[in-house]
């Protein structure tokens, strides 16, 4: 009688444990699924400026091979240029806005796509450019179909636009 008791607790053990996996999976794949619904919703869009990161590598670079007077004056040249090309007009340079598509069959990133069309109208000029990187490897021809609409919005703005393929772009993609 003590073996089915012992038994019992066991079972209702691996019971609980097993509940508890199930539940714990099930929690965060729904805590995924509302990560990628706020992604699309949120409106946050990344902006970086790469002038600056190259600099920042170059001054780097400059620091680990220059000696210390010569370091200095290169420095300082370097700054005396920054601030005569700040005086010009910083509004005058054309920017380069690049955005990244991942499609899939359902060419979910569609909606994405077009929230950041939509930033980027918001700001661009004729003389900016935008470049989109496609990776897609095809799917539903009406979805792929919106995304070329948001495509044509930027050149109905008379924005120069480049579509540049990294990997693979097939059926709906190309």
């Amino acid at each position: 009688m003590e073996f089915l008791a012992e038994y019992g607790l066991f079972l209702a053990k691996v019971v609980t444990l097993v509940v508890a996996i199930v539940f714990l999976v099930a929690a965060l794949a729904s805590q995924s699924q509302r990560g990628r619904q706020h992604g699309i919703n949120s409106g946050h869009i990344e902006v970086r400026n790469v002038n600056e990161e190259y600099d920042h590598f170059e001054e780097s670079m400059l620091h680990a091979i220059l000696p210390g007077k010569l370091l200095k004056s290169v420095l300082q040249k370097k700054k005396k240029l920054q601030k005569q090309q700040h005086k010009q007009h910083d509004e005058d340079r054309p920017r380069l806005y690049v955005v990244s598509f991942d499609g899939d069959v359902k060419a979910s990133d569609v909606e994405k796509l077009r929230h950041e069309i939509t930033a980027i109208l918001t700001v661009a000029r004729s003389q900016d450019e935008v470049l989109v990187n496609v990776d897609s490897t095809g799917g539903m021809v009406h979805t792929y179909g919106l995304a070329a609409s948001q495509l044509e919005r930027l050149r109905s703005a008379n924005i120069p636009l480049t579509v540049c393929i990294d990997k693979v772009a097939a059926s709906g993609g190309y």
